[in-house]
């Protein structure tokens, strides 16, 4: 009770005081924080900082000091043009699959893109070096990316203007083969799984632990 680190609710701020967990994606947000795993098996987070809307790696480690400070795996983009939501972690290939709302070059609101990218999670120093590729595009919105247990398929929601997440979605799923570029980010290459009908909403995709199967609402 007399950690200062502790708040009124009797819980342990992690992240540094002046941090603050909000992503901008989507506007309302929503999907911030990622737990995560690394390769060589320390316990990380990812998070948006909502400053500078960046996606920042911190490891969960207690006894390490200052190598738990929060390390930027995103560009510094004026004006937050790129901002990141609802995260997936690939600990095998050191990967976070992530919502990408990209404000380059768009003034207006009608041309923001949305799309699913990897984020590279190796720490790095050099800002030449930060890794992002695109794995969905084409669509107006996208949601929930979800790694099967076996790391080769991605489910994902994605949807169009007008239609809200309550009116239509579809759900996805793409293979995701390592160091294969050929296959196109294009949603209209990847399988349809759901949503066909173009009046059904579809959530919450959600691969089962042990067989793989693919379940949602």
């Amino acid at each position: 009770p007399d950690d200062p680190s502790r708040s009124v609710r009797n819980g342990i701020d992690i992240t540094p005081e002046k941090s603050n967990v909000r992503t901008r994606v989507h506007e309302y947000g929503g999907g911030a924080l990622t737990f995560g795993t690394t390769s060589s098996s320390e316990e990380v987070i990812f998070y948006s900082d909502f400053s500078c809307q960046r996606k920042k790696i911190m490891k969960l480690n207690k006894d390490n000091g200052d190598d738990n400070e929060p390390v930027p795996l995103t560009p510094d983009l004026e004006n937050c043009q790129y901002r990141f939501a609802d995260g997936v972690h690939d600990s095998t290939n050191d990967l976070l699959y992530v919502i990408r709302e990209d404000h380059v070059d768009k003034p207006l609101s009608k041309d923001v893109v949305n799309e699913i990218v990897t984020v590279s999670t190796s720490t790095i120093d050099d800002e030449e070096e930060y890794h992002i590729q695109v794995v969905a595009t084409g669509n107006d919105f996208y949601a929930a990316p979800r790694l099967s247990p076996d790391g080769t398929k991605l489910a994902y929601i994605t949807w169009n203007h007008p239609n809200m997440p309550w009116d239509a979605t579809e759900l996805r799923v793409r293979s995701i083969v390592a160091n294969n570029d050929e296959e196109s980010a294009s949603s209209s290459s990847h399988e349809l799984i759901a949503g066909s009908d173009g009046d059904t909403s579809i959530i919450q995709p959600l691969w089962h632990p042990i067989t793989g199967d693919l379940y949602y609402i």
